[in-house]
């Protein structure tokens, strides 16, 4: 019977440091790039990922352009999600806890360059989200 009681203390001692390993595990980071206002299918997905912003440690959010929106970004309609995501993040809050402010989301929009492709890369190109990237 010792022998018993001793592999199951074992036992609980491995499940025990198992969950909390899994408890205090570092959420996935991401930094999204998102060529918003081109399709609605960006705005859409950005919502939905704000419905899981507890569980993900989102660094930074940045407009850029694309080869179907070449000459613009549109870093406010992510600060406008983001400010309507405030407006329900406490009632988010109440389910699951955890969400960021929308404050500390807005602090983390940025924009890339209103250029396409190759012709933002190279010296004194850099842009608020190629350096708070870089940095993240």
């Amino acid at each position: 019977m010792p022998r018993l009681n001793r592999q199951l203390s074992f036992l609980v001692l491995c499940v025990t440091l198992a969950i909390a390993g899994v408890a205090n595990a570092d959420k996935p980071r991401l930094y999204v790039l998102t060529d918003i206002e081109n399709e609605p299918d960006d705005a859409m997905s950005l919502v939905r990922l704000l419905t899981y912003a507890n569980q993900i440690d989102i660094e930074g959010l940045a407009a850029t352009t694309s080869v179907h929106q070449q000459r613009r970004t549109a870093p406010d309609r992510i600060r406008r999600i983001v400010k309507a995501y405030g407006e329900v993040r406490d009632n988010l809050e109440k389910h699951e806890p955890g969400f960021p402010t929308a404050d500390e989301l807005l602090d983390r929009v940025t924009e890339g360059l209103a250029v396409y492709g190759m012709q933002g890369v190279g010296g004194g190109k850099d842009s608020e989200a190629s350096n708070d990237l870089i940095q993240a």
